[in-house]
Parts: structure tokens; sequence; C-alpha cells
């Protein structure tokens, strides 16, 4: 008998069994789950052996070591049982891109309001990566709330207020995962110029942060009326 105890950070399990030269399967030629098992006998000559191929796919949220063992017991009085092990490292590496938008051009005084997007397009999740957004001094009566679309979830507060932003949040691997944040804000009525804000995400696995920029023009274009009366 042929025991593979699949670890269970392998997911959607499903293995084959060959006989090659005069070995026979008796059953589990094939199935499905991290309990593999299968019967069969192999004569004693070099040609015959029973070669079983197990698939699988690694969970999304591993890392680090996967250790598999495979047990051939046999069935005959006095015979020794045999195993074999394989360790194989899984690195974690997600694949994230953020982008942040706004209008180009806004006048002194004025409402503004940033929109940042955190998307996991890789095939890991990307766990507790912290996002950082220090709005420019020149806007006032900040307020922000972020939400996760998708699968995911925000470690701490998801809404506050204030010029400096930091979240912490864990998007599984997938394109349709990503963290929305909404940053709003009233411009200095005496700032003239242009802003300039960047946010930064900072994965927790062994990948460079990345940041994405957006620059405002601000015009300083005050109204005015006069009238007369006499």
């Amino acid at each position: 008998i042929i025991t593979d105890v699949v670890p269970a950070d392998v997911q959607q399990v499903t293995w084959t069994a060959q006989a090659a030269g005069n070995a026979r399967i008796i059953n589990g030629a094939s199935g499905t789950g991290n309990q593999v098992s299968v019967k069969g006998d192999i004569p004693a000559d070099a040609s015959s052996k029973i070669t079983l191929i197990v698939n699988g796919i690694v969970s999304s949220a591993t890392s680090g070591s996967i250790t598999n063992k495979a047990v051939i017991t046999p069935a005959d009085t006095g015979s020794k049982a045999d195993s074999a092990i394989k360790v194989t490292k899984v690195s974690r590496l997600p694949s994230l891109i953020v982008t942040k938008s706004a209008v180009d051009r806004a006048l002194a005084g004025d409402s503004l309001t940033y929109y940042v997007e955190v998307t996991n397009t890789g095939n890991a999740d990307a766990i507790n990566s912290v996002i950082a957004d220090n709005v420019p001094a020149q806007i006032s009566g900040v307020a922000w709330k972020a939400s996760i679309t998708g699968n995911g979830s925000i470690t701490g507060p998801s809404s506050g207020t204030g010029n400096a932003i930091n979240i912490t949040a864990s998007l599984r691997g997938g394109a349709s995962n990503k963290l929305v944040l909404t940053v709003t804000g009233k411009i200095s009525p005496a700032y003239n110029g242009t802003l300039t804000n960047t946010v930064t995400v900072t994965p927790a696995e062994p990948i460079a942060p990345l940041s994405a920029t957006k620059v405002v023009s601000v015009g300083k274009i005050p109204h005015m009326r006069v009238s007369k009366v006499g």
C-alpha cells in the first residue's frame, strides 16, 4: 500500500497511479483529496514499478516550507516499510499595483478628492501591506475612507481624519481584489502653485515598496464684486 498525506497547504489535490512492467494496481488508480492511498502488486524485477503522480495548488497564503512524505507498506510478512520525503520551499510574492487619481487643475479654496486603488494581480496573497498617504499641508479638513472590493480585509480603522493616513490591509491573490481609498479635503484659499501627493504601499512580503503620485495645479483666482451707491 502506498500512502501520501498531502499537506493542507496544497489544495484541490488529484492523483493518478500508473503501473509499468509486471506491476499492477489493485485499487486507488486515481482520486481526489489530500489522503492518497494506492494498493498494488510490484514483482521483484527492475522494470516493474508503480508511479504515483500527485497534483495540487499551493494555497495563496502559504509562505515557508511544505513537507510531504510518501510511505510504502508491504503486505508480506517480514518486509519493511519504506518512505521518501520531499521539502518544497514556498515564497509568497504578491504582485501589487497602486494608482492615485484626482483632477488635474483646481482653484484655491476648492474641495479636492483623491482616489487610491491598490490591486493584487498576482496569485499569492498580500498580507498586512501598509498603505501610507501624507496629504499636503495646504489641504485642510482631510477625511478618508477605505474599503475592500473582492476578498481582503483592513486591520484597524477603515476611516478617519487628518493629513497622515496609514492603513494596514490584506488582499487575496487575484485582480478582482483591491483596496479603494477616498481622500477629501479643502485647498487653502491662499495657496497658488502645485500640490504633489504620493501614496506608498509597503508589502510585508520580501518585495519592493511601490508608490503613485498625483500632481494638481492650483490657481488663485479671487472672485471680487464691487458696488457703488450714492
